[in-house]
């Protein structure tokens, strides 16, 4: 098969793909992307399967184990309908006749395979953070100051992961009557999807809008223009002054930037649009991998507090000695600990912004 005609599931069964997603080797990297650079279908399907791939190894014991437990599952899959659908002269299928036993162990292989992949995927892509959070009823700042990187969920169950020397102020009445926000600084957005409530985030030069998506919003007052930049989605940016006018960004990595000092120009003088691979480069703050093999989830939850830059805390003692492996590059806490709950159940909980887990 032609790698680049390749779906989400023929990537993930990939050990090649695999190879890529887990990092084994800068050979296997630049082969890959170069394949996505040339192939923008191929490249939306490895965005899911790469994220399938990482939740996958994310599990009790040795990742690449069940990488491999997986690919061999979906292989006796295969050779399954090749013996089940043997193909006669006449171009007919024409069935085999395999032993009871053979049969029983080649299905219930597959069906375990196949459960586990369709039940991680939909869960990633689909389940959203229902924890105990209540509804803002006042203004709220939080300030990253100087850690490199600090979580905030807020009560709609959006998370916002702000850079060193940002601040991020929440509107009153956030999640009652609206969603907004201001923002001063540079902030990854993972929003929360509410077609009757739609995001706004505010910065001196901009009023980007969005209903559930994740994007990436650079607003430093200092600096002399302020970038939003897509990552999933769509959204649209408003330029404040600029009589209303707006552009919509619907392209992964498609990025506005705006001239801070020029916000009473007319958008068309003041808006510069890039599809650019570089824009990848400008996420490095965000995207270094994070990597588990077979730890405890006591140790695992100090690497989480420490990279994702908020506080999580234990009310069971029983379920720090639970073991995971997984690598983790652009996942938010919350989606990087569903990734884990999937392996060996937990439960987590949002108290005023700090992670409870619990048996």
């Amino acid at each position: 098969m032609n790698l680049q005609s390749y779906d989400v599931t023929d990537l993930v069964c990939n050990e090649s793909f695999q190879q890529y997603c887990l990092g084994a080797s800068a050979e296997v990297m630049a082969y890959w992307e170069d394949l996505a650079r040339h192939n923008p279908t191929l490249q939306t399907n490895m965005v899911e399967a790469k994220a399938l791939v990482l939740i996958l190894s994310a599990r009790q014991g040795n990742g690449y184990e069940q990488l491999q437990q997986l690919r061999d599952g979906i292989i006796e899959h295969e050779q399954l309908q090749s013996r089940l659908f043997a193909t006669g002269e006449t171009g007919m299928p024409v069935p085999s006749k395999p032993s009871t036993k053979k049969l029983l162990l080649y299905t219930t292989s597959i069906a375990a395979s196949i459960c586990l992949l369709i039940a991680a995927w939909q869960y990633f892509r689909h389940t959203p953070l229902q924890q105990n959070i209540t509804p803002a009823i006042a203004s709220q700042v939080y300030a990253s100051g100087i850690t490199p990187r600090k979580t905030v969920i807020l009560p709609d169950g959006s998370v916002i992961i702000l850079r060193d020397h940002s601040t991020l102020t929440l509107h009153e009445g956030f999640n009652a009557q609206h969603r907004e926000v201001s923002l001063a600084g540079e902030a990854f957005f993972d929003v929360q999807h509410d077609a009757g409530k739609p995001f706004v985030v505010q910065t001196a030069a901009t009023r980007v809008t969005v209903l559930g998506t994740t994007f990436n919003i650079r607003a430093y007052p200092k600096e002399l223009s302020t970038e939003t930049m897509l990552l999933k989605g769509k959204v649209s940016v408003t330029l404040n002054g600029g009589e209303g006018k707006h552009e919509i960004l619907d392209q992964p990595y498609q990025s506005m930037i705006v001239g801070n000092s020029t916000s009473t120009k007319p958008l068309e003088e003041t808006v510069k649009r890039s599809n650019s691979d570089t824009k990848k480069q400008e996420l490095t703050w965000l995207r270094s991998r994070l990597e588990i093999e077979n730890e405890p989830l006591e140790k695992i939850a100090l690497k989480l507090e420490k990279w994702y830059g908020i506080p999580v805390k234990f009310e069971d003692e029983s379920v720090k000695s639970y073991r995971y492996s997984g690598t983790f590059e652009s996942e938010t806490v919350v989606k990087a600990l569903q990734a884990l709950q999937l392996s060996y159940p937990f439960t987590f909980n949002i108290k005023n912004n700090e992670i409870v887990i619990s048996k």
